[in-house]
């Protein structure tokens, strides 16, 4: 290719904000060409159509109501026991289980709609063969707002544990 095919290439892939004179003074007649892209393209712009959305700090430092105990524990515990009543163990599948379970419970919570909570669920499943289990679980929060809730299950099979966080943002 020559330089001068290679110049007619830049011509038509440079922004207008460059001018080909200016490209071919730094081409130095015949050297190589760097080439700057800018995405000028209306594609890449965001839409001028679209209003850009702002919000006032509420400068709010505690929550309008707390977290709720024992609606959340009542959410995890049916939730629980209607997946995991005739569940029998199989590692594989009881893996994938603890993550649906998970969003159904954080989908279920979330629905009682509290404001400025940031909700964490965790759901953990394992094979019951007479050992014992603890849970255990570390955060740093406000103990005034913040708080959790949880629930155990057992069957024949397979014990089951939830707990859902609520922390409030400030």
């Amino acid at each position: 290719v020559t330089s001068q095919a290679r110049l007619q290439a830049l011509r038509m892939q440079t922004s207008a904000v460059f001018s080909f004179d200016n490209i071919r003074k730094a081409a130095g007649g015949g050297a190589s060409v760097s080439r700057i892209q800018m995405s000028d393209s209306p594609a890449q712009r965001a839409p001028a159509d679209k209003k850009r959305v702002l919000y006032e700090n509420t400068y709010r430092m505690e929550p309008e109501k707390t977290f709720p105990h024992s609606k959340v524990k009542s959410i995890v515990a049916e939730v629980m026991t209607r997946e995991l009543e005739k569940q029998l163990y199989e590692p594989i599948a009881c893996r994938q289980l603890t993550k649906t379970l998970s969003e159904m419970i954080k989908s279920r919570v979330k629905d009682l709609a509290l404001p400025r909570y940031k909700i964490v669920c965790v759901v953990h499943i394992g094979e019951l063969k007479e050992q014992t289990v603890r849970v255990a679980s570390q955060a740093v929060w406000n103990p005034e707002y913040d708080s959790y809730s949880e629930f155990s299950f057992k069957n024949g099979s397979l014990y089951a544990i939830g707990v859902v966080y609520g922390v409030y943002t400030e």
